[in-house]
C-alpha cells in the first residue's frame, strides 16, 4: 500500500477566490501599467543623457581649474 501524499485540489474557484485572484491581477497590472513601465522609460530616455552630460560637466570643470586648485581639491 502507497502512502503518498494527497495531491492538493487545483479545481474551479468559488465566486470569493475568483474575484479575489481577478483583483490581485488587477491590482499588480495597474502596478506594472503605471509604476513599472514609466519609471523604466524614463530611465533609458533620460538616464544616459543626464550621465553624459554630467560627466561632461564635470570634465568641463576640470578643464578650466588651475593646477593650484587641482591640487587643493586632492
Amino acid at each position: 500500500m502507497s502512502t503518498a501524499n494527497p495531491q492538493p485540489n487545483f479545481g474551479p474557484l468559488n465566486k470569493q477566490e475568483a474575484k479575489a485572484t481577478e483583483l490581485t491581477l488587477a491590482l499588480n497590472f495597474k502596478c506594472l501599467l503605471f509604476d513599472v513601465v514609466p519609471n523604466v522609460v524614463l530611465t533609458i530616455l533620460t538616464g544616459s543623457s543626464l550621465l553624459t552630460s554630467g560627466v561632461a560637466d564635470r570634465m568641463n570643470q576640470l578643464n578650466f581649474m588651475t593646477d593650484a586648485e587641482l591640487h587643493d581639491r586632492s
